[in-house]
């Protein structure tokens, strides 16, 4: 189980990986509500040694053998058991690190008690007992891997990214563990997925949806991003009702006075790029990406389309399983037959992070990507300044979130706000405020929306 688990983590490879964690960090200047922050360079040569030399008594085959007695001792050598606690930490990091920020003297009890409540947060969600027996050793290994790294007192993945480490780590040790029982729980169930699809193709199925502009359903797709649903009491029989409600709250969302920066100079791109990558998000969501990428088509029959879909389904998102099941319907025939002539293709990665990003990518697919006249990526609060360095001025990213959590780098509090970035290479934002619609560009350059 242990070297499948290894061979599980190998994408990308570690020499990649060195490769790209050397990478100039933003400053604090940067960005305002940084204050206080210490950046710092050369993450790998600070960050490697820590994991194990902080506790030069527990070596790597004993830290993986104090949790996996049945399967690590014996089996594997020191250096692959070090390999494994490295491309963990590394495939959580590593989209991070050319921004990556790093508190220092932080005490140590402040860590352990975020991830003490962010697990019990973790099993609640998910309706589990935290004294289960499974997530408690999940937990204790969770709490093992921090201790090693407290010595020095920097926790700024910790605090920073604290929802996506701890589900996706829970992720790894079920999978080390062979917990197939709690990697369901932390994965939407492919039923509930597919019933998610379907609500969404039902909104665009309404006469409201049905003949929209470019522009129109740009701001439909955008929007129906912060219009996810909860799929726990979602069914067959229920699905219509679903949908109505659906598409009452993209509408409102979308006709909130808040317009898209920069949708212009969007349709004229998309009308005459030859070749477009996208990069999904959400599932659900990823049925009105596809409409857009559609109603695109029909106004440039030429275009060629990559997709970058995970082979895994992680939390709610999309897999390839799904979008290959979207693509079936009747609704998507244009870019069915695309998909047959070849102009529709998928670059595939295999990983168990919830959403797929440039870096993730092979360097082949990375060069693709590069070429292509417009990258479509679509975004979370806590993943909108990863990869722009692989992407070109054209791409675009289509950023939107509730703001679920406080956010250190945009400086959005909980709850307050929904935020909407386009494209990626400028630094233009439209904050709406939950009391009042209000436009605030960010980086002071008092240029309107068009």
């Amino acid at each position: 189980m242990q070297g499948k688990i290894v061979s599980y983590v190998e994408i990308p490879a570690i020499a990649e990986l060195d490769a790209v964690l050397v990478k100039q960090p933003i400053t604090a200047e940067d960005y305002p509500p940084m204050k206080g922050i210490v950046p710092q360079k050369d993450y790998a040569d600070l960050f490697l040694p820590r994991i194990f030399n902080a506790t030069p008594a527990l070596q790597p085959v004993e830290f993986l053998a104090e949790f996996f007695p049945e399967q690590s001792t014996g089996l594997i050598t020191n250096t692959d058991a070090f390999t494994l606690v490295k491309k963990a930490f590394y495939l959580e990091n590593y989209r991070f690190t050319d921004n990556l920020i790093w508190f220092y003297a932080q005490p140590a009890e402040l860590m352990f008690n975020w991830m003490d409540s962010s697990m019990k947060v973790f099993a609640e969600r998910n309706g589990r007992d935290t004294d289960n027996s499974k997530l408690t050793r999940s937990m204790y290994l969770w709490s093992a891997f921090v201790k090693m790294y407290s010595p020095a007192g920097d926790i700024a993945y910790f605090l920073r990214n604290m929802d996506i480490l701890s589900s996706n780590f829970i992720r790894l040790v079920c999978l080390a563990q062979g917990f197939s029982e709690e990697l369901s729980l932390a994965n939407e169930s492919y039923q509930k997925a597919e019933l998610r699809n379907q609500v969404y193709l039902e909104v665009l199925r309404r006469p409201e949806f049905s003949a929209l502009s470019i522009p129109e359903l740009l701001s439909r797709m955008i929007f129906s991003g912060n219009c996810l649903i909860d799929t726990t009491n979602l069914t067959q029989d229920n699905l219509k009702s679903y949908a109505e409600n659906l598409a009452d709250k993209i509408i409102k969302e979308s006709a909130a006075g808040l317009r898209i920066d920069d949708s212009r100079e969007f349709l004229i791109k998309a009308s005459t790029a030859q070749q477009i990558v996208y990069v999904p998000d959400d599932n659900g969501e990823v049925v009105f990406d596809l409409a857009l990428l559609q109603r695109i088509v029909l106004s440039n029959p030429a275009l060629q389309i990559f997709v970058v879909s995970n082979k895994e389904q992680v939390s709610n998102n999309v897999n390839q399983q799904l979008l290959e099941a979207i693509l079936k319907t009747e609704y998507f025939a244009v870019l069915s037959r695309k998909q047959a002539a070849g102009s529709f293709r998928f670059i595939e990665i295999n990983s168990f992070l919830d959403v797929p990003t440039v870096a993730d990518l092979s360097r082949p697919a990375q060069e693709i990507v590069r070429q292509s006249n417009l990258v479509l990526v679509k975004g979370q609060m806590l993943y909108e300044y990863c990869d722009m360095y692989n992407l070109n001025p054209n791409t675009y990213h289509f950023f939107v979130s509730s703001s679920a959590g406080n956010n250190m780098l945009t400086g959005v509090k909980k709850n307050e706000a929904i935020v909407v970035r386009i494209p990626s290479a400028e630094s233009k934002y439209l904050i709406r405020n939950k009391k009042h619609v209000e436009k605030t560009l960010l980086d002071l350059r008092n240029s309107s929306p068009s």
